[in-house]
């Protein structure tokens, strides 16, 4: 959690979380947090609890991501088939939009 689970910290030190068994405990629900004014180089693996502690803005974002995700799951058990389908089908063509978005077409200048 925090620092220790940046991509650099975790190439240059192992991954924190790498001897966690969830079969022998429970464990924390973690969320993957894109700081404001940084790069994803420094995105970090934070729990509701370490977010609190940093009084970090933004906690109604993490709010209204869990209100979704809890009436997506009890969508999911009254849903028809079809429909479970076709929300899937729709889930992905966003996320293949979102991976489009994550490619460089030109690079303007360089120094």
């Amino acid at each position: 959690i925090g620092s220790a689970t940046t991509v650099y910290a975790i190439e240059a030190d192992g991954d924190p979380n790498s001897n966690f068994d969830p079969s022998k405990e429970a464990g924390d629900i973690q969320y993957f947090i894109k700081w404001k004014n940084w790069a994803h180089i420094h995105n970090t693996w934070e729990t509701e609890e370490t977010l609190k502690l940093q009084n970090v803005r933004g906690l109604k974002k993490l709010d209204n991501f869990k209100k979704k995700e809890q009436e997506k799951k009890k969508w999911l058990q009254t849903a028809s088939p079809e429909d479970i389908e076709y929300v899937s089908c729709q889930e992905e063509l966003i996320d293949d939009l979102h991976s489009q978005y994550q490619l460089v077409e030109r690079i303007i200048g360089h120094s």
